[in-house]
Parts: structure tokens; C-alpha cells; sequence
């Protein structure tokens, strides 16, 4: 009790931004005592008051009370009476001044990075170890009570076995380029928060450590252009064990600071979101305006930077009574080792990349809905449908057909249960045939077909779209239009040829919620983008999975469409990893990450998921030049329930991408029969974009076999 009743004699090392905070922090913990203030240029007048309003409230002779206590670094380390040391000056002295304070038997919390090389970082926890000293690294994160908490129900088996972490990190204000040109590469003075996050969260024991690393990164800020400096970054992460995490990065956020996490588990999710800086919101008829998030991070952190220095305080109190053991570090020295190797690793790759950038391009608006054909009906030509597989797309696109002006289904084709089909053929007023090959030449010969409706397996496309073109018929095919390159580009060369409409059924282009999404960042320049797109665990079904080709082609190329169309532009290069996960039942490929690299530097990023336990999720967050758009899931009611226990809100709209996007089929397909009917002109899913779909995907499985990213050229 006498040693715990004495306060912690500290000097603090450096008197810049981290500085500042760290002074706050060790002003407010009772178990402190400032002691010394250590900085190069040791003059009242040099010294920064921001951030500090507070102390220089409290606190009316301030200058007098900082004058007695700033000395130079060497003075500091020659003072008898100092008991620990707080080291907060620029990178390049953290490694010799940590050095020197254990030499001299002090304890050491160290603002991160510790050192820009893993060997350097090895040895001073080798140091520390020995002496048996406390050697704290500043990975501050770990420290705020929204993050422990995730860890914690992580920890607790709340989402099961996790498969996929999600990091974002975005700064505000912008720092300038001047500056962020002295603090070393991106990925050691940023991406290392996320790094060591990501290790605290999955490899705590160090028994699943990280095995695969990647990363693009690239300049938005005209600013950091002049210095060659980095602003922006994605990195994929993979586990031992399977789990994928992938890390956002920015120097730059359009609305506070952004710091979020998500963890996608085997029986639910994890999320922690950004604080708003208060609860104002304001309501007009232009919409509903809420105050941004908190400023920066010395606001959102606060907490978190007073409880790592808090937890200092009592690694240096347990040493004072003996107690003392490298295993109450809350920061382990291997994980500041292995998260400086991993940075290192990735500024390894950051340098032999060397991309000429185009001029970024505005994004073009379009239109909300397909044009009316009412005119159709008084004066169109009957067109006559034949319609190929009767699953549950056979059912929608065909329902969809038949609902515009003067289209009759002439035949339903069906592959596997005649019942289900004969009772659709009934709703359709269509005859109801087996897909064989002689049915299907007296289809395709009936001189009242003009259109064919292709909704059968996706290994059957190809064939069934040659021999319609073949025929001379126009052809709407449910995505995509083949399982390989060589196949969609005979296709669309065909209907090039004929002069024929071949429309491929990416309803995303024809969403509301999308095309708002778009027309949002109309007139804007995008910077990075991001698609989460997961099936519910419901719609789980291996028959189905297996009839529908890869994963990429039944699913991924959604998301490779929609990237393409809201930036504008055609990715130059793709790197992606699939992951499946030991348990029952699980599929051969259970996840995909993509990133994906724009000529213009615009860099997207997409994780797709086969079995997300809380419901059909469809999400984007578009970051351009000016503001930042986010597409979230609609509910399936606007209901909350509060309770002492929490908040409750309704669960997403649907299980399935049928509900979620039945008023996209609907577009989509009136867009099409416009197009046969001569009302629209202009096809929003044009021949070219099928064949660029195709190319990125079959890059994207190149990339998963070799493990490395693959360049695309389009010159087909």
C-alpha cells in the first residue's frame, strides 16, 4: 500500500501530436506524476497547445508549470528521481531511446511503431524480458471499450467461428503532405493499427498467424502527388486458419473520423460503427441531416488512449511490488514484431507497383426507370416468347415477360419436374415441353417466335444462346451468358453478326436503391469502393451450386458488374482469394475477396460470402473526391424495440436476392422487351460489357490459382 500510495514519477518524450495527447492522458490519471518533458527544443514558446483547452483551464499558470518541467531528451534520461518513461517523439528515435531507458532499469510505454524494423523491435523486447522491465507499444485500439467489447463476444463464441474481418480506417482532416512525408511508409505509420488489430482479434495466442499478405494502394490527395506519398490503401489478410481479413485505408474521410470494424461469423456478425460527434438531426423536405462523426481521433480515442496509459501505470506498479510478468502485457512484443513484418512485406509489394494514372472521370448519371410502352399497346407487334427452364428465375423472368404489352409465351421448357412446370405453363397460358432437341427446333421454327428466355443452368447457356441466334431469335439470358471467356465472346460475336439483341440479366443496373446509389456520385470523381455481397444461409443449396458453374460466375461476377458500372471504368488489374472453412457441410468455396485496380487509381474492393446467418446482405460505400455515398440493406419494417438489454431493430427485407430485387427484374426486363420493340435504343447492359465481365472473372480465378494478381488488357 505505501508503494501503490506513491505516484509514478514519468517523463514524457516528445511534445508533437501523439505527445500532446499522452501529456492529457498522464494529467488526468491520479496515478501519475509529470515529472519531465523531454523534446529536442525544449522552449516553452515552441510548444504546441493543441487539444490541450482543458489543462489550460485547469491549470492558470500552465506556462510557469511547463517551463519547470521541458528539458532536453538527455537531461531527461540523466534524471535519478524519473521512474518510467513515456515515448512519444518521431519514429526514427523510438528504437534508441527505448533502448536507453531500459538500460537504465526503466519501464517504457512507447507510441507506435516501436521501430520501422521487426529486428530492432525483437531485440528491445528481448531487452525488457530480461531485466524484467514492462515495454508497452502504443497500439491503442485494443484499449477502447467498443473494440474490447467485440473482442470479448468474439472471444465468448457469440458469432461462432469467425470467417471474415473487415477493417476500416479513414483520417480526418487530411493531413498535410508535408507532414505525412516525414513519418515513414503508409503501411508502417497507418495500416499498423489495423495489422495488430487484426492479429489481437484472430492470432491472440499466436497459434493462427497471418500466411498471405496483399495490398494496392495508391494517391487521391492532388497534395501528396508532389511527394509520391500514398493515401490510400486495401489489404487482404489470410489466417492459418481460414479467416480472411481485409483492411481499408485513407487518409482522407468526407465526414470525421471513420473507424469501424466488422466480423462476419459462422452464426452471426459483429460491428462496431462510428460515434457521431452529437445527436442533432435536422428534418426537410430535402431529407434528414445528421451531425457528422467525431472530429479526429484524439476525440474518438479518448477513452482509449487514457486506458493504455492507465494500464502502464499498473504493469509499473505490479514491478514496483515484485509482481511483475511480461504475460500482463496487454500488447505482447511478438505481435508489434510480427505486425511491423507484415507492413514491411507490404511496402516490399507497394514498390514494385508503378501505375501511370489517367485523369479521373466524372461519373455519368442514368435514368430511374425504363421508358413507358404504353404506346405498345395500341400499335406494337405481338411478340412471341419462348421461355427455357422453369426453376425459380425461369418463373420470375417469365412472369415479368408476360406482364408487357402483348407478349405471349408460346412454350415453357423445363429440365427437371414436369408438375412444377405444367402448373407454370398454366399461369403463363404457354404449353409445357420437355428440353429436348427436336422440341426445341419446333420452337425455335415457329414462325411467331421472335424472343427466347433463357433461365436454365448456366452450363446450358451457351448452347441454348447459339442455337436461338442461330434461328435469328433475340435473346434475354439470366447471368451470365457462358462459363468461360472463349463461350461469351462466340455469343456476343454471333448476335453482332444477326444484329440481334442478346441482353444478359444483371439486375443490379436496373435496382432503384443502385441507380440511386449512382446518380448520387453523378458528377463526381470515385476514389475507392467497396461491395459486400453475402447469400443468406438459407439459400444454401449444393444441388443448385453445383448446376451454376464457379462460384465466380454464379455469384461474383454480380459484383465484378456493379464495380465496373459505378466507377465507369474497366479494372487493369484483379487479385483475388477464395476461403471455405472446416465444419459440416461446408461448400468447396464458402468466400471470395476481390480487389480490384482502375486505370485512374480508383481501387474496389468486394467480399461475397455464401452463408451469412442474419439474412441477404447487399451493401456499397462509394468514396468520392467530395462525399462519400452508402448503400445499406432496406428492413423488412421500420420498427425498433428498446430495451434495458439494448437496441432491437427489424431484420433485412428478404432471404433471398428474389425479393431483395424483385423490382429489378421487373426493370430489367421491360428494358429489354423496349429494346425488341424498337422503344429504347440504348442498351444498359451492353455485348462489350459481357465479354469484360467474362475477362475480369477468368482473371480473378487465375489470380486464385496462382496467388498472385493478374494485369488485364482488353484487346479482344
Amino acid at each position: 500500500k505505501n508503494i501503490l500510495s506513491k505516484k509514478i514519477k514519468v517523463a514524457l518524450f516528445g511534445l508533437g501530436q501523439a505527445g500532446r495527447i499522452h501529456f492529457q492522458s498522464i494529467m488526468n490519471n491520479p496515478k501519475f506524476e509529470l515529472l519531465k518533458i523531454a523534446d529536442s527544443n525544449p522552449d516553452i514558446e515552441h510548444f504546441s497547445f493543441n487539444n490541450l483547452e482543458n489543462f489550460r483551464t485547469s491549470t492558470p499558470d500552465y506556462k510557469s508549470f511547463l517551463t519547470d518541467k521541458l528539458v532536453s531528451p538527455e537531461e531527461a534520461l540523466k534524471c535519478k528521481e524519473t521512474e518510467a518513461a513515456v515515448i512519444a517523439t518521431n519514429t526514427k528515435f523510438h528504437y534508441s531511446l527505448v533502448k536507453q531507458c531500459l538500460e537504465r532499469n526503466l519501464p517504457v510505454f512507447v507510441e507506435k511503431p516501436l521501430s520501422f524494423f521487426p529486428s530492432q523491435i525483437k531485440e528491445v523486447f528481448n531487452l525488457a524480458e530480461t531485466k524484467g522491465l514492462p515495454l508497452l507499444c502504443g497500439y491503442f485500439r485494443r484499449f477502447d471499450p467498443s473494440f474490447s467489447k467485440a473482442k470479448q463476444q468474439l472471444k465468448q463464441g457469440f458469432i461462432g467461428k469467425p470467417h471474415l474481418l473487415r477493417l476500416i480506417s479513414n483520417d480526418f482532416p487530411v493531413p498535410t503532405a508535408t507532414r505525412m512525408n516525414k513519418t515513414g511508409n503508409f503501411f508502417i505509420d497507418f495500416s499498423v493499427h489495423d495489422i495488430n488489430k487484426a492479429i489481437w482479434l484472430l492470432n491472440e495466442d499466436g497459434s493462427n498467424p497471418i500466411v498471405e499478405s496483399y495490398c494496392q494502394s495508391g494517391t487521391n490527395i492532388p497534395s501528396y502527388k508532389e511527394f509520391l506519398v500514398d493515401d490510400t490503401c486495401v489489404i487482404f489478410l489470410r489466417f492459418k486458419n481460414g479467416e480472411v481479413c481485409i483492411i481499408e485505408n485513407s487518409r482522407k474521410s468526407n465526414s470525421g473520423y471513420d473507424l469501424r470494424l466488422e466480423i462476419l461469423g459462422d452464426k452471426g456478425r459483429i460491428e462496431v460503427n462510428n460515434i457521431q460527434e452529437d445527436a442533432f438531426v435536422f428534418s426537410n423536405e430535402q431529407g434528414i441531416k445528421r451531425s457528422k462523426w467525431e472530429y479526429s481521433f484524439p476525440q474518438r480515442m479518448e477513452s482509449a488512449f487514457y486506458n493504455e496509459i492507465d494500464h502502464f501505470a499498473d504493469l509499473v506498479n505490479a514491478k514496483k511490488e515484485g509482481k511483475y510478468t511480461s504475460d500482463m502485457l496487454r500488447v505482447p512484443g511478438w505481435q508489434c514484431q510480427m505486425t511491423c513484418e507484415i507492413a514491411e512485406e507490404l511496402q516490399k509489394q507497394r514498390e514494385q507497383q508503378d501505375y501511370k494514372l489517367e485523369e479521373k472521370k466524372k461519373v455519368v448519371p442514368v435514368s430511374e426507370e425504363p421508358a413507358d410502352a404504353g404506346e405498345i399497346k395500341k400499335n406494337g407487334k405481338e411478340i412471341g416468347l419462348v421461355s427455357i427452364g422453369t426453376g425459380r428465375m425461369g418463373a420470375i423472368h417469365s412472369k415479368e415477360a408476360l406482364a408487357y404489352p402483348k407478349v405471349n409465351i408460346l412454350y415453357s421448357f423445363y429440365l427437371n419436374s414436369k408438375e412444377k412446370a405444367a402448373k407454370l405453363a398454366e399461369e403463363l397460358n404457354s404449353e409445357s415441353l420437355p428440353n429436348t432437341e427436336d422440341n426445341l427446333k419446333k420452337a425455335l421454327s415457329d414462325p411467331r417466335t421472335n424472343v427466347v428466355l433463357i433461365s436454365s443452368a448456366s452450363e446450358s447457356h451457351f448452347e441454348l444462346i447459339m442455337k436461338a441466334i442461330e434461328h435469328k431469335k433475340h435473346v434475354f439470358v439470366e447471368k451470365p451468358v457462358a462459363l468461360n471467356l472463349e463461350q461469351t465472346i462466340q455469343c456476343v460475336k454471333a448476335a453482332k453478326a444477326q444484329n440481334l439483341i442478346l441482353y444478359c440479366g444483371h439486375q443490379r443496373r436496373w435496382d432503384p436503391h443502385h441507380i440511386a446509389t449512382l446518380n448520387a456520385i453523378a458528377g463526381s470523381s470515385v476514389e475507392t469502393m467497396r461491395i459486400v455481397s453475402r447469400d443468406a444461409k438459407s439459400m444454401q443449396d449444393e444441388s443448385y451450386f453445383s448446376s451454376q458453374g464457379t462460384y465466380m460466375y454464379d455469384s461474383v461476377i454480380h459484383d465484378i458488374d456493379m464495380a465496373r458500372w459505378m466507377v465507369g471504368e474497366d479494372p487493369i488489374e484483379v487479385f483475388a482469394q477464395p476461403s471455405s472453412f472446416p465444419g459440416e457441410g461446408q461448400l468447396d468455396t464458402e468466400a471470395i475477396a476481390v480487389i480490384l485496380r482502375f486505370p485512374s487509381g480508383v481501387i474496389a474492393n468486394i467480399d461475397n460470402h455464401r452463408g451469412a446467418t442474419y439474412g441477404y446482405d447487399q451493401r456499397q460505400e462509394i468514396a468520392c473526391d467530395n462525399k462519400t455515398v452508402v448503400l445499406n440493406n432496406p428492413h423488412i419494417n421500420t420498427v425498433t424495440i428498446n430495451t434495458v438489454e439494448g437496441i432491437i431493430d427489424s431484420k433485412m427485407t428478404s432471404n433471398d436476392n428474389m425479393g431483395r430485387y424483385k423490382e429489378a427484374f421487373s426493370n430489367q426486363m421491360k428494358h429489354f422487351l423496349n429494346l425488341v420493340s424498337g422503344v429504347e435504343k440504348e442498351n444498359r447492359m451492353p455485348l462489350e460489357d459481357n465479354i469484360k465481365n467474362s475477362m475480369i472473372a477468368e482473371a480473378c480465378l487465375e489470380s486464385m490459382s496462382s496467388k498472385k494478381p493478374v494485369s488485364l488488357k482488353y484487346n479482344h
